[in-house]
């Protein structure tokens, strides 16, 4: 979803090369297998970039991370994001000279905001359920493993599209939409709500990132998303 919408905006300025668990069989963008578990597929995926592309990187733009609906514990958190992270730094390390790393994170890694007024990067760190908790490691993970490559960490909020591609919206229209009681109850208070970014926002604040990797900071993190949105409650009065 994120992936193919960067990769097909960022293709007029670079050559982009795609990283999946699997490759899509209707992209253009050239695409290596490449599974995070495994640190020997890591490490051919690396050789294989370096062999078509040179030992200089642009930017890694890191998406890949494990993501469900039920918020319960399970490894693949552990095993994909946080180590899958460490994996791939450490063999971009010894294959590459790289001039930026941007990690996808998330706005959920920070305790919950007071009503009415916005948060910053300075905001506590208080992940609330497994996801956004893999992010937190993750983004030490980044930290610990960076080296001498500058990093970008942003944290974005929930990314949607003209078609509604966001899991929580599309899973709250079907629940009302089919008449459950489940429709009616939400992951806070009705008059809280949850931040969003439009997708098209979202590939513009990546390149602006990639376009100035040398002139922003070693560390950089940035929150991504809307200034302000819509409750729970006025979003369900709208659905």
């Amino acid at each position: 979803f994120i992936g193919r919408a960067l990769a097909a905006h960022l293709k007029a300025r670079y050559r982009v090369i795609g990283l999946d668990v699997f490759a899509p069989p209707d992209s253009d963008i050239e695409t290596i297998k490449l599974d995070l578990t495994k640190t020997a597929q890591v490490k051919a995926a690396m050789a294989e970039v370096s062999a078509k592309c040179g030992k200089r990187i642009a930017s890694v733009i890191h998406l890949a991370a494990y993501y469900d609906l039920s918020g319960e514990p399970n490894p693949k958190y552990q095993e994909v994001t946080v180590e899958g992270t460490r994996r791939l730094l450490q063999a971009l390390h010894s294959e590459f000279t790289v001039e930026q790393f941007v990690l996808s994170s998330t706005m959920l890694v920070h305790a919950p905001g007071d009503h009415g007024k916005p948060i910053d990067e300075d905001w506590p760190i208080q992940p609330k359920w497994p996801y956004p908790e893999s992010k937190a490691k993750t983004e030490q993970v980044v930290k610990e493993e960076r080296g001498d490559i500058p990093v970008a960490i942003l944290r974005l909020a929930g990314v949607y599209n003209d078609d509604c591609r966001a899991a929580f919206l599309a899973q709250q229209i079907s629940r009302i939409y089919e008449h459950q009681p489940m429709s009616y109850l939400f992951a806070g208070e009705p008059e809280s709500g949850q931040p969003y970014l439009h997708l098209e926002d979202l590939v513009d604040a990546v390149q602006r990132a990639v376009d100035r990797r040398r002139d922003l900071p070693e560390e950089l993190t940035l929150l991504i998303g809307e200034a302000s949105g819509p409750t729970y409650e006025e979003l369900q009065r709208e659905i």
